[in-house]
């Protein structure tokens, strides 16, 4: 006959998700959450993440290869496009835990959201902000009158 003590059985069990703990009457693990919380960083500034420049070239390149003529891109092909070329790369590593925050945060990109109606989600677009043309300095004209 084989005993098994209470914490034996339920030894593999810590892994399960907070709802599957409470559904075999655990108390929920949240070791894990605690220690996820403590080790996610505090949200990086405008300026911090603008002098990223790797950060803000894969930001705009990927905005740029999923824009429309208009130069609007929807952040889920942005998302999918940094994924595919930065398998690694993750918003909450700069303290924002969702794209569309870390873009937003950059400050370097006009945040637009589009509701497509029926009841569902509404989508959101980014596109870079405009600059402003460098202004050339202005010549001083000479108008010849004739005499």
């Amino acid at each position: 006959m084989m005993s098994r003590s209470h914490s034996s059985r339920n030894s593999g069990l810590s892994s399960l998700p907070i709802f599957g703990r409470s559904l075999i009457g655990l108390p929920p693990d949240t070791s894990r959450s605690s220690a996820s919380a403590q080790a996610r960083p505090a949200p990086a500034k405008a300026a911090q993440l603008k002098g990223d420049a790797a950060l803000v070239g894969l930001l705009r390149k990927a905005v740029e290869a999923a824009s429309d003529d208009d130069g609007w891109a929807p952040l889920a092909a942005v998302g999918n496009i940094i994924t595919n070329q930065r398998p690694d790369f993750d918003s909450r590593s700069y303290g924002y835990g969702k794209l569309s925050d870390l873009i937003t945060a950059t400050t370097l990109f006009e945040i637009e959201r589009r509701g497509p109606g029926d009841g569902k989600q509404a989508l959101m677009y980014a596109r870079e902000k405009r600059r402003a043309p460098a202004r050339r300095p202005r010549r001083a004209t000479v108008t010849v009158l004739p005499e």
